[in-house]
């Protein structure tokens, strides 16, 4: 490990010649994650949402104009 001294100026991040003890070196990479099955999403489902927060949206906007209308009178 490198020790810096306080004033140091370091110019890029610290590179690692050793993985942790215990890991070995594989080429694989996230295949087998139960979490990706989850985070997969249709664009249909993608749609609905962004449909159902734009009338969310456009209510809020709504109350606030007539809250405002009534304040004018």
């Amino acid at each position: 490990m490198d020790r810096v001294e306080f004033g140091e100026t370091v110019h890029a991040p610290p590179t690692f010649s050793r993985l942790p003890r215990g890991h070995e070196k594989t080429g694989k990479k996230f295949s087998n994650l139960l979490l990706l099955d989850k985070l997969k999403v249709e664009d249909h489902q993608v749609e609905d949402r962004q449909k159902m927060l734009e009338d969310e949206r456009q209510k809020a906007i709504d109350a606030y104009r007539k809250i405002k209308g009534r304040e004018r009178l």
